[in-house]
């Protein structure tokens, strides 16, 4: 499990980190760089690129889940599933031999994300 710290220069103590947790530090961010004088950003198109790294198919898809709707995309060794948004692209990953099961070299099969009640729940909520 990820984990972040209070202070980091006093030592405190770490606790389990959640994307509460992180939504607050990317408004802390933000509050920051509007503090500075502006700049110009080179190759930038959209606001932000968020990613999540996990090592564990439990906390995958409780991420892929939390996040809604979105699409799977595999990299060689990894499973990645983005959100677009119109502030910016989220991804949560996994390796591949995590969450999947491997069919023949190279080739794997993937568990849907969801159920079809869930899907039914999202598309019904949008």
């Amino acid at each position: 499990m990820s984990t972040i710290t209070e202070n980091a220069s006093s030592g405190a103590e770490k606790k389990a980190a959640t994307s509460r947790d992180h939504a607050k530090c990317l408004r802390e961010l933000a509050d920051w760089l509007d503090s500075r004088p502006e700049f110009e950003v080179p190759y930038f198109d959209r606001l932000a690129w968020l990613g999540f790294a996990y090592y564990e198919k439990d906390q995958f898809l409780a991420a892929v889940k939390a996040l809604g709707t979105g699409k799977k995309e595999f990299g060689h060794n990894e499973i990645k599933f983005v959100v677009e948004t119109p502030f910016a692209r989220v991804s949560v990953s996994a390796p591949r031999d995590k969450v999947c099961r491997l069919i023949r070299p190279a080739e794997y099969e993937c568990d849907p994300f969801f159920s079809e009640k869930e899907l039914a729940e999202i598309d019904g909520a949008a």
